[in-house]
């Protein structure tokens, strides 16, 4: 969608910019990123320890927010809304660190190796 990669930053650079997560954009067509933010997000209904970790677009232009911090993932709407936050199970996502949807809109969620073994989960997602 746009052309562009969507990247979620862990934390801001200014500590004061920290109650905020910031989603940019890079162009594919101009090889740069954009200057400003696509999306500004507060951590005040994100959590408190929302700490970006991987980024998603659904077919539908849902964006996927996971955090392995905070162990949750948040589903953004196409004009940056947050619509649900949802908690993950620590014993099946010891370390969600990567996120994608395949040609059906399932969900991949993959976890590292921290004191389990990786894996990858698969979770079908409702249109």
């Amino acid at each position: 969608l746009n052309n562009r990669l969507l990247v979620a930053c862990k934390e801001h650079g200014k500590k004061d910019k920290n109650k905020k997560v910031y989603i940019f954009s890079f162009s594919l067509d101009e090889k740069e990123y954009e200057k400003d933010p696509v999306f500004v997000l507060s951590r005040k209904h994100l959590g408190s320890n929302f700490k970006p970790s991987g980024i998603a677009m659904h077919e539908n232009g849902d964006i996927y927010l996971l955090s392995s911090f905070s162990k949750s993932l948040a589903i953004i709407s196409p004009k940056g809304a947050i619509l649900k936050v949802i908690d993950l199970e620590p014993s099946m996502y010891h370390q969600p660190e990567g996120i994608c949807f395949d040609g059906e809109g399932n969900l991949y969620i993959s976890n590292e190796k921290r004191n389990s073994f990786p894996s990858l989960l698969k979770l079908e997602v409702n249109k």
